[in-house]
């Protein structure tokens, strides 16, 4: 009886176990999609100019996620740019006015949200986006 079979069979489970954490990582799951205030009004196809939104953020990334809005008038210009926290501890409550600005005073914007983390030497990962039209 030769022993090699089981050499060969204890070498590739043992090589198997070895790759399962760089390949068994379960990938990250997240999503953000835009909310309208006040919540609870009337379903609104886009946010007006001048009016307040939040995201609903859902990540199995970070415990402190982050979203960034930016908004382009029709010339392609950034015309907002706010970033937010997405937790407990965050200076501030998360809700984005949507103009003026010192760049936009009124009119139609498109705007893009990114949910993103942050590792501790600052690099940023972004995570999911949404995208969505401010009318005048």
């Amino acid at each position: 009886m030769s022993r090699r079979p089981f050499v060969l069979v204890v070498c590739a489970v043992a090589a198997a176990a070895l790759a399962l954490p760089a390949f068994g990582a379960a990938p990250s799951r997240s999503s953000i999609s835009l909310v309208t205030l006040p919540a609870g009004s009337a379903s609104v196809q886009s946010p007006s100019f001048g009016s307040q939104v939040t995201y609903t953020v859902s990540t199995s990334s970070t415990s402190q996620p982050w979203v960034e809005t930016d908004c382009y008038n029709q010339n392609g210009s950034l015309v907002y740019v706010e970033t937010l926290g997405f937790f407990a501890s965050a200076y501030k409550a998360p809700i984005f006015t949507l103009g003026p600005t010192p760049s936009w005073s009124a009119g139609s914007a498109s705007c893009v949200a990114t949910l993103f983390s942050t590792d501790g030497n600052g690099k940023r990962r972004n995570l999911a986006t949404t995208s969505f039209a401010v009318v005048s």
